[in-house]
């Protein structure tokens, strides 16, 4: 009976790691905060074998979309092309998560954001700088990501792991001088929230990240072609300021 332990011990050791493996989330999912109020994770090649079975593919439909454009049919196909071969891993989860800050009578901040992986960072630099709508100059390389501003309320960040679109909702307000003239918003502003909230998804810890909460994890022990995940906590900080305010009402929904 002796000789046979190591092999068992060994086949419980596989069985265990297997299982450990099916309850982690993705890696690229350490860039989303655990204050995410909304997740949703589509995994492109799954649905693309299930069109497949059907003797459909993502290029039949994007080729069919582009047909029906009537403006610069070839080129957008060409661009299409192009961005097939721009170093983001298309065969990987696509994610779509939001985030929240302020409160719901005033100053609240929505951003919503698009996270892709890239299997090419170097390749994904050459994709952006051969766009023609881009100003190469205008790239911010930080330690952590780079990041390139496309007006005041949109921007693209990668690194060597993920990119990353992010668009805020958020509006900001004239007001008016003593004399009653109207004083133009400084919509900088705007841009300096957003780009601040960016370098926070890049530089998590793990505890404050999303793949510290174990009801998103747990999601990815079963195959899908998709996952949702919402949770209260996202919220709660704008439910508290509110007039509705539930005393500890924070401390209640933490982690659900």
């Amino acid at each position: 009976m002796r000789k046979y332990f190591p092999q068992q011990l060994f086949i419980v050791a596989i069985i265990l790691l297997i299982t450990s493996c099916g309850k982690k989330a993705p890696n690229e999912s350490k860039y989303i905060p655990k204050d995410a109020s909304m997740v949703v994770v589509v995994n492109p090649k799954s649905l693309e074998d299930k069109l497949q079975s059907g003797n459909l593919t993502f290029d039949s439909i994007t080729n069919r979309i582009l047909t029906n454009d009537r403006i610069a049919t070839e080129e957008n196909k060409k661009k299409w092309e192009d961005f097939k071969n721009s170093g983001v891993d298309l065969d990987k989860n696509i994610y779509y998560f939001m985030t929240q800050k302020g409160s719901l009578d005033k100053n609240l901040k929505t951003i919503i954001n698009f996270m892709a992986t890239i299997k090419d960072e170097a390749k994904f630099d050459k994709f952006i700088k051969e766009q023609k709508d881009i100003n190469a100059t205008e790239i911010e390389k930080n330690k952590d990501f780079s990041i390139l501003k496309t007006g005041n309320d949109v921007v693209l960040s990668w690194n060597k792991e993920v990119v990353m679109l992010s668009i805020t909702l958020e509006k900001v307000r004239g007001s008016y001088d003593e004399t009653g003239n109207y004083i133009e918003p400084d919509l900088s502003v705007i841009q300096s929230n957003l780009k601040n909230e960016v370098n926070r998804y890049y530089t998590l810890k793990e505890n404050e990240s999303i793949v510290s909460v174990s009801y998103f994890k747990d999601m990815f022990k079963d195959k899908a072609d998709g996952y949702m995940f919402s949770t209260t906590s996202g919220v709660s900080s704008l439910l508290s300021s509110s007039p509705f305010n539930i005393p500890k009402l924070q401390e209640i929904v933490e982690g659900n």
